[in-house]
């Protein structure tokens, strides 16, 4: 019996992505993964109880290949944190994993930054959290949002019980954009880095801050 896969470069370790030996978090992110690991790492944690994190972001994968995990996490429900940052992440997956967010009961932190989505799809995610309320931390970033789509995150963290945290860095956001967010943000860390900001609009984000002790901005 193997207790390590080494297919790209990167030993994966089979014992705790199957919970033989186990752990509740696992971060293999960055790790020059290909889409052969990806099934492994989906075959793996179909039958894994105990995990309830796990980050396959900045890796080598397919669309596909990032959907199998997905697959197999929504058959189990117990993941609470997923990382799918930079997984070329079409519209049509987007829609499947709006669909997995729908459902699920325990999902609390998710990233979806850095894909090949357009702003209706983002917002597709977006809707599914806030359908469900139990999103702690969302990852949007490089999401192609613009103005209506600031507007619907800013009503979505308006109404929510649990959002703490949404990173927005690198969208089509103009200043005007961004002080909706701002204004219904009283306990949220927001990051709004690398958009389009003149002095005078960070000037009166910067104020906004200083009245709300746990709102945290990025700028």
């Amino acid at each position: 019996m193997f207790w390590q896969l080494d297919l790209d470069g990167f030993a994966l370790p089979i014992k705790q992505l199957k919970g033989t030996d186990p752990v509740d978090k696992l971060d293999l992110s960055s790790k020059g993964l290909w889409a052969a690991s990806a099934i492994v790492i989906a075959k793996c944690i179909e039958v894994n109880g105990v995990l309830i994190s796990l980050n396959v972001g900045w890796n080598k994968l397919t669309e596909e290949a990032a959907l199998g995990i997905v697959r197999a996490v929504r058959q189990q429900d117990k993941m609470t944190e997923l990382g799918l940052s930079k997984c070329k992440i079409s519209a049509s997956g987007a829609r499947e994993i709006a669909d997995y967010v729908r459902v699920s009961s325990v999902l609390t932190k998710l990233d979806v930054g850095v894909n090949d989505l357009d702003e209706q799809a983002t917002l597709g995610i977006v809707r599914a959290a806030r359908q469900q309320d139990t999103m702690v931390s969302l990852g949007l970033q490089y999401c192609k949002i613009g103005a209506s789509g600031a507007q619907e995150i800013a009503d979505y963290v308006r109404v929510s019980s649990v959002l703490t945290e949404v990173s927005l860095s690198q969208q089509v956001l103009t200043a005007s954009h961004r002080l909706p967010l701002t204004t219904y943000l009283w306990r949220a860390q927001v990051d709004l880095k690398a958009n389009k900001l003149d002095e005078a609009s960070e000037a009166t984000l910067r104020e906004i801050e200083k009245g709300r002790p746990s709102l945290t901005l990025k700028l």
